[in-house]
């Protein structure tokens, strides 16, 4: 991060931890009501052969994001899956190709009950769960760790439907993760998502403040922070392949999903140091307390 970014960091996020100090009874309030990048997303794909190059970009960014690196086909073949699980579910239009992801015109929450019973099927699909653990993405993941990697059992399908009000407001996902700090997030899409399909924004450097108190907020997950004049957020298009991987201090948000037709389908992997403490939430089927034994 630059000079300039740095005063802005160090000046502002002293306003950012003074506002989300408010109660978390307080309700739920809108962040930003849409994300324009300032920059485009920095690939980094060509220092995977260069771990001094790489680790040194992530520790300045908070970021990596490698274009057209995960093979395709396990993640179309987890696509496949999961959108037969929600045409069964009547999620999708009728008539409509599978891997299209048309939906119905009905906007689902994640904390539905339909929603829900659809979703346990989802978390315990085998081919959606051998998608975390890629040998190409596990060496990355090694090579900055320095060490053995324990990737995280509580995998995450991001499945956006058209018709959203809100998107997933600026926040930190060691909020909701704990234990270490060193925590990586991998934000995969299943398919091309242009603009207009939503997709992840990161504040460049923002994971140096460390740790920011949250507020509740509207959108997916319920808290996030105030990120008035920081800059830069990067963003843009992604292709089916790209891999978007950033710190568990990394303030990131979702893009408005404009798309009036087609359901957005993502997956959150995690992953820390073999030997550094987990929560024992992370060991457990997202939004289940049950352990994932496989």
């Amino acid at each position: 991060m630059n000079l300039i970014n740095e005063r802005r960091f160090s000046g502002d996020m002293l306003s950012i931890t003074n506002m989300s100090t408010l109660s978390t009874a307080a309700s739920p309030i809108a962040l930003i009501a849409d994300l324009i990048p300032d920059s485009p997303l920095i690939d980094s794909r060509a220092l995977v052969r260069d771990p001094q190059a790489l680790r040194a970009s992530y520790a300045r960014d908070g970021y990596l994001y490698l274009a057209r690196f995960f093979d395709p086909e396990p993640l179309l073949r987890a696509r496949a899956d999961i959108l037969d699980i929600c045409r069964q579910h009547g999620w999708l239009a009728s008539g409509s190709a599978l891997m299209d992801g048309i939906s119905d015109g009905v906007w689902r929450h994640e904390g539905d009950e339909e929603y829900r019973k659809a979703y346990r099927q989802v978390i315990r699909l085998a081919s959606f769960n051998v998608c975390s653990v890629q040998p190409k993405l596990l060496r990355v993941l090694r090579i900055l760790f320095g060490c053995a990697v324990l990737p995280h059992p509580r995998n995450i399908a991001r499945i956006a439907f058209p018709g959203g009000d809100q998107p997933t407001q600026p926040h930190q996902d060691f909020h909701y993760i704990r234990g270490s700090q060193s925590t990586v997030t991998t934000w995969i899409p299943t398919a091309d998502v242009p603009a207009d399909l939503g997709g992840l924004a990161v504040l460049a450097g923002s994971h140096l403040q460390g740790f920011v108190p949250h507020e509740r907020t509207v959108g997916a997950g319920g808290f996030g922070v105030q990120t008035v004049g920081l800059r830069p957020w990067h963003g843009g298009d992604f292709a089916l392949g790209d891999v978007l991987l950033f710190h568990s201090h990394t303030i990131h948000a979702a893009r408005r999903h404009r798309d009036p037709q087609r359901i957005r389908l993502s997956f959150d992997f995690r992953y820390q140091p073999v030997a550094e403490p987990i929560d024992p939430s992370s060991l457990c089927y997202h939004g289940e307390d049950q352990p994932r034994l496989a």
